[in-house]
């Protein structure tokens, strides 16, 4: 039996999820502060996952969060993999396990804004069933572009909802 090189685990620990997501977004800090994080999280407003090393190191090696919207869409906020831990499956087990959580709250779909040059994100974001749906001139602090996408996400029963 293989073991995985990595473990996922849910968390509300708003330093945690900062620092895992910093060696990945070093500008994560200046749209989001550790307070505000903290309330989003007190308040069941956002899902976060991280990603340990096996066997488990005592830092994350990679993080993704959700904020509910009431639309009954889950909005990827933070989805970052530290450089070293790469192409190692680690973001497609951390978006396979908010994906998971999604449907368990029957969200409609997961959606994501990338800077519109961000061709290594995108091609991953497509490879997990992605589309583009629309862009937004302006988008970012730094005046660039964005590009939304969304992943619809299979109804789990006959009365599924369009709102959360």
């Amino acid at each position: 039996m293989t073991t995985k090189p990595f473990v996922i685990e849910p968390t509300q620990d708003a330093e945690v999820i900062i620092h895992a997501a910093l060696p990945g977004l070093a500008d994560v800090e200046q749209w989001i502060s550790r307070e505000k994080l903290t309330f989003l999280l007190d308040r069941g407003l956002v899902i976060a996952f991280l990603a340990y090393g096996q066997p488990k190191l005592d830092l994350p090696t990679g993080v993704i969060m959700g904020g509910l919207e009431e639309e009954g869409r889950v909005w990827i906020e933070v989805l970052s993999v530290h450089p070293s831990y790469r192409r190692l499956g680690v973001a497609t087990a951390l978006m396979e396990e908010l994906r998971s959580q999604a449907q368990a709250i029957q969200a409609r779909g997961l959606m994501v804004d990338l800077d519109d040059d961000n061709y290594q994100a995108l091609k991953f974001y497509k490879s997990v069933g992605f589309k583009k749906v629309g862009f937004v001139n302006h988008y970012y602090y730094d005046g660039s572009k964005a590009i939304i996408l969304f992943c619809p996400l299979a109804a789990n029963s006959p009365g599924f909802p369009h709102r959360l």
